[in-house]
């Protein structure tokens, strides 16, 4: 049984007030997926990965519509221990090593509990390791695709073990499809993808579109710094290279997909700073005759933080959806970070033209990893919000905490509320804790009239203040799971 928990927390620099925020929680405490007081999750939250599971950061999440109900889907890098050991300074993977999983949870309301076990892709022949970073997408009609970096045989060091860096022996990536909204995946070696050079790629996303349209998987290349994109016709066609979307730019950070129908939405920034977006629709992308690639944002910044006295390195800091128009071409909005003393959003409206500041939220303290989402209220044509969800640094900086805001058609800052408890940043010494949460997930209905958005994140304290991170080695931290929560706005 669900209830509201009316929980207040401070957060300076944002309304100068303290804010009365509900929490998601459980009434009874016998539900085992929704935190009260067990030391499991952080509150407000949903667990995904079970406390004392193995190491999961790195989250990508989609609702989908199957048999009469929906499905909401989390996939994430999932340390292998059987395949993938550590010590304080090092850690050797073998032939088999699977560093990616999902987990899901069946229902028709935002109660429904994931499973308590999650799952493990397989290697398929050809590509002894799946290294994760993942993306997460589907078509609207029960198909969803998964993408995780590889390794091919031919990297793979006769001794079947590498150890400390993957860049030299990563080449390429997989593409994992369900046909049954997310319960169960499936890799096969025809869907491992790569360029001539198996370069190798960091970080992906992936969407489906409607009417059994095309699925866009896409890449960041890290020797031809391009951003590699591969298209399948349909959901059970193979994928081929497509055309470069921003020739002549030197792209440095990971690719993020939209869908809209048939219309694929891209962006991805380049060296300097700038966010480019393009689109694919009809089989191609749009040209400089259409205005793309289009200038989506400028002074995006991914400086590492400290958060807690821990190093915290950061990546893929933006985030994008499209919301229509019943008298236009519909609006497209980007959220990516930027720097004035500390870490702020910054939000693009894109539809001829990018206004820029089209909204800020800067709490006055640290904000990053944000997720923007899309959702229409009540009928079709009727009003619309989006919603942002972000981490930002908690009262005395030593923790993080979500952070949602609202928003209909109209620019400024955004006033918000925190939306869970605190959390550890648990990273290891590199400052890892999961370089992004990739996307939010919309839910397709209202709840009642209004927007439901869901977001899955790295979560490594208790919901009692605990600092339950008693191991920061360099390559591994823990404990380091992953949680979700609904914020009706």
């Amino acid at each position: 049984m669900l209830r509201k928990l009316l929980r207040s927390y401070s957060v300076p620099g944002l309304l100068g007030t303290t804010l009365a925020v509900m929490a998601t929680g459980c009434a009874d405490g016998n539900d085992p997926q929704v935190e009260l007081k067990t030391g499991e999750l952080v509150s407000g939250a949903l667990a995904v990965t079970p406390f004392g599971s193995p190491n999961s950061s790195e989250t990508a999440i989609a609702i989908t519509p199957y048999n009469g109900t929906y499905n909401k889907v989390v996939a994430f890098n999932y340390d292998d221990p059987a395949h993938i050991s550590y010590t304080s300074t090092t850690y050797t993977a073998t032939t088999g090593a699977s560093n990616i999983g999902w987990n899901y949870a069946i229902g028709s309301d935002v109660s429904g509990a994931f499973q308590a076990s999650p799952r493990r892709l397989v290697p398929p022949p050809g590509w002894p390791v799946l290294w994760g970073d993942p993306g997460l997408g589907d078509d609207g009609a029960g198909h969803v695709f998964m993408t995780t970096l590889a390794m091919p045989q031919h990297k793979m060091p006769a001794s079947g073990t590498f150890s400390n860096g993957s860049t030299a022996f990563l080449g390429g990536a997989c593409v994992a499809r369900s046909a049954d909204g997310g319960q169960n995946f499936v890799v096969n070696a025809a869907d491992c993808l790569h360029d001539a050079n198996y370069d190798f790629y960091d970080g992906s996303d992936i969407t489906g579109t409607t009417s059994n349209g095309p699925v866009m998987a896409a890449f960041e290349n890290t020797v031809s710094h391009a951003i590699d994109v591969f298209v399948a016709p349909t959901p059970s066609n193979s994928f081929s290279q497509v055309a470069n979307p921003f020739p002549n730019r030197t792209m440095a950070d990971h690719p993020r997909l939209r869908r809209f129908g048939n219309t694929i939405y891209l962006i991805a920034a380049d060296n300097v700073g700038n966010i480019w977006l393009q689109v694919y629709v009809n089989g191609r992308w749009a040209t400089p005759n259409q205005g793309y690639p289009k200038l989506a944002g400028f002074g995006y910044d991914t400086t590492d933080l400290s958060i807690g006295g821990r190093p915290l390195r950061r990546g893929a800091s933006y985030d994008l959806d499209f919301a229509p128009s019943t008298s236009g071409p519909g609006t497209l909005f980007v959220v990516f970070t930027k720097w004035n003393g500390h870490s702020y959003l910054s939000g693009a409206a894109c539809s001829t033209t990018c206004t820029q500041n089209f909204f800020t939220v800067d709490p006055g303290v640290h904000a990053f990893h944000p997720a923007i989402g899309f959702q229409q209220q009540g009928n079709p044509g009727g009003a619309s919000t989006f919603g942002v969800l972000t981490w930002v640094q908690s009262t005395g900086g030593t923790a993080v905490r979500i952070f949602s805001n609202t928003a209909p058609h109209a620019g400024g800052a955004l006033a918000g509320r925190i939306e869970t408890g605190p959390t550890t940043v648990c990273s290891d010494t590199r400052g890892y804790w999961g370089d992004y949460d990739a996307h939010m997930a919309v839910w397709p209905r209202s709840y009642p009239d209004k927007p439901l958005f869901w977001r899955a994140f790295t979560d490594s304290t208790n919901d009692q203040g605990a600092d339950s991170c008693p191991k920061r080695w360099k390559y591994t931290s823990l404990d380091v799971n992953i949680s979700a929560t609904w914020i009706p706005l």
